[in-house]
């Protein structure tokens, strides 16, 4: 996503001409360079040690950044985003079906201190979850959101905070996996 403006100051004239061309040309040149820098970006993440790790989830896995981007999505999770069915993946973001729940996740974002040190700052939080709606009848749909410091994960998935997020569909699973239900609950091993 680039978003360019051109602005002129009170009195000025319009944009036009020779300055709009070079103006044009400029945004072009934005376009082609962020697109080369998304490509460079995929292929480091690809080369995390991580990656590895989270293609064998059976669940849905993906990592993003606060501001939404996907960085990273294991092949369950590019089949439930290509179904539509709770998110979906439009421009790199990811954008789930009902927009409240798109702010919410953005306030949970925030909430985890992506960019904070292995501990996170007061006032952080250590997982998030959202009880997310289908289009269908079906039960709804958990995202479990897990932040990824760069302090406390030594590089492994990369070398700037993301957030983990885990889709846990009952309908995908009938027998969830115990570690998952004790940190979306909060449970210890015991219980």
């Amino acid at each position: 996503l680039v978003i360019f403006a051109a602005m002129r100051g009170v009195g000025s004239p319009h944009i036009a001409g020779a300055d709009l061309d070079l103006l044009n040309r400029l945004y072009h040149h934005l376009v082609e360079a962020m697109s080369i820098h998304q490509s460079v970006r995929s292929l480091q993440m690809e080369s995390m040690a991580g990656r590895s790790v989270l293609d064998r989830f059976r669940q849905p896995v993906i990592l993003i950044d606060q501001q939404r981007i996907l960085r990273f999505r294991n092949q369950a999770a590019a089949d439930l985003l290509e179904e539509g069915d709770v998110a979906t993946e439009g421009s790199g973001f990811l954008r789930l079906r009902d927009p409240r729940d798109d702010r919410q996740m953005l306030v949970h974002l925030r909430a985890l201190d992506l960019g904070g040190d292995a501990a996170g700052g007061a006032g952080t939080v250590e997982r998030a979850v959202m009880r997310l709606g289908k289009s269908s009848d079906d039960a709804p749909v958990a995202l479990l959101l897990l932040p990824l410091r760069p302090g406390s994960m030594m590089g492994a998935f990369s070398e700037e905070g993301l957030a983990l997020g885990m889709f846990i569909d009952p309908a995908f699973r009938r027998d969830p996996d115990p570690g998952v239900i004790a940190a979306v609950f909060g449970l210890t091993p015991a219980e």
